[in-house]
């Protein structure tokens, strides 16, 4: 009896640590540059390379460096930081909700009404 009460409870704290972890790491991995860069591409119907395209056309760099940069990404993951000023500056809070899709339900972003 005693065995199987210790388990129980072994069971139940392992399962909020769980939760715990989880839900930190996922308010940490959607606060991050790479989900708000994919949730706006996601919300405006498009590809990330896209979002680079337009950012380098905002700020007037060549065909070269958005090659370059987007490469770059691809290799390591690293966001240059002209991407992720106007990624943070142009994402919406239904954007970002969004670009999960892992729940049902929920009003689409803003920017699709457009």
């Amino acid at each position: 009896m005693l065995k199987a009460l210790i388990l129980i409870v072994l069971t139940v704290c392992y399962i909020m640590i769980k939760n715990y972890l989880e839900g930190r790491l996922l308010k940490e991995y959607e606060n991050s540059d790479e989900f708000c860069l994919s949730s706006l591409a996601v919300a405006r119907k498009c590809s990330t390379y896209d979002i680079f395209r337009t950012v380098a056309q905002d700020w007037g760099f060549s065909d070269a460096k958005v090659e370059d940069d987007f490469r770059r990404y691809l290799r390591t993951g690293d966001i240059p930081h002209y991407i992720s000023s106007y990624v943070r500056k142009h994402i919406h809070d239904t954007d970002r909700r969004y670009g999960s899709m892992v729940h049902p339900g929920g009003s689409l972003p803003r920017s699709w009404s457009a």
